[in-house]
């Protein structure tokens, strides 16, 4: 896994004692569609970052078009126009579902449990296990990721090109149906090839950007001028289509090109407003890039309540079935000590149940904090 996991180790998933009960006893857990989560903004901050960055550079991309096409610069910028990068990104969005589990690298803590595990359980994993069960969940031959990162907290306020996102793209974790961290693959491949690897070096989130919209505009000037598969007359949901196809179908020394693309679609989920920094939030985000209309997994739909008023949220489920080998720990909430329960005999019910359902080494303990509740 390279040095992914020298970066972090374990996290903590604050849950009801209803869902835990469930996890434990099915070994099943559930990945929400972003555009349901508890803040459906969430996923907002990514597009608006980006639609904020291409509006305040449009005479700077042109020149990049120009750039790029050489004689053929005018043609290009044409076809630029018909299918902007704006449309792309909304057209992967609209495509592409991403189902997202939260967890926290924040052990023990009051506005987690005030706000997750209200009376319920937290429960610590050892990454390392949890993604490897759950890459193993992913169909062989499918285009199935599961990806991890660290939430990215930004001021919506701030200059975006100034935006640190990252150190490099180890930071986040990205998984398909063959490797467990494909970006470091791909990374190592390429510097074995003596290729060059800066796009996986960067350090804000405006050499990201640039990087991509390059990426894009060469996708369109391959496809245009040597595949001659599109045109400032093919209709801009078939231009998308079909770059996205080519991009994330690259290989060898064009991966990067397929990285920084499913990068910029783990982004949508990675990045939140810094008002929610306390949470030090760890996103596990399942999704499907073939474009499909047929998803290899199904949705399933619940029903939540929010201000009285009830809705219907949909979210996928992972099996993880070796979870008592990386379910190190298991806190009771600090208003269980509210519980009208002897708290040591408490403890023994939930050891009883994990023992009932196969996870014979799990500790289990009080929370440590104080309440006024």
């Amino acid at each position: 896994m390279g040095n992914w996991m020298a970066r972090i180790e374990a996290a903590e998933h604050y849950t009801t004692v209803e869902a835990f009960r469930a996890i434990i006893r099915t070994r099943i857990l559930r990945l929400t569609r972003t555009e349901f989560l508890n803040d459906p903004n969430d996923t907002k901050v990514w597009s608006r970052f980006m639609t904020n960055f291409v509006d305040n550079n449009q005479q700077r991309i042109a020149q990049t078009v120009n750039q790029i096409a050489g004689d053929d610069g005018p043609q290009l910028l044409q076809l630029y126009w018909h299918a902007p990068i704006q449309g792309f990104m909304a057209f992967m969005q609209q495509r592409i579902k991403l189902y997202v589990m939260a967890l926290s690298t924040d052990e023990d803590a009051i506005p987690m449990w005030n706000y997750y595990g209200y009376g319920g359980m937290e429960m610590s994993l050892d990454l390392n296990g949890f993604m490897k069960d759950l890459q193993a969940q992913l169909r062989p031959g499918s285009h199935e990721y599961i990806g991890a990162a660290r939430v990215i907290y930004v001021d919506s306020r701030a200059n975006i090109a100034k935006a640190r996102i990252a150190k490099d793209f180890q930071d986040f974790l990205l998984a398909d149906t063959n490797t467990l961290d494909l970006f470091t693959s791909d990374r190592e491949a390429l510097i074995a090839q003596k290729q060059p690897v800066d796009v996986f070096e960067r350090t804000d989130l405006g050499q990201y950007i640039d990087d991509f919209i390059e990426s894009y505009i060469w996708s369109l000037r391959y496809l245009a001028k040597t595949r001659r598969v599109i045109s400032s007359t093919t209709p801009p949901a078939e231009i998308y289509a079909q770059l996205f196809e080519n991009d994330t179908s690259a290989r060898g020394e064009y991966a990067w090109k397929k990285d920084l693309l499913l990068l910029f679609v783990m982004l949508t989920a990675a990045m939140k407003s810094n008002s929610y920094a306390y949470e030090k939030e760890y996103r596990v985000f399942y999704f499907d890039a073939s474009l499909s209309e047929t998803p290899q997994k199904q949705e399933n739909f619940d029903i939540q309540e929010l201000s009285g008023q009830k809705y219907l949220r949909p979210y996928v489920e992972l099996a993880v079935p070796n979870l008592s080998d990386y379910l190190t720990r298991v806190t009771l909430s600090p208003l269980t000590q509210n519980l009208p329960v002897d708290t040591p005999v408490y403890l023994d019910v939930i050891q009883s149940l994990l023992h009932q359902y196969g996870f014979q080494h799990v500790t289990v303990a009080g929370s440590q904090q104080q309440i006024r509740w």
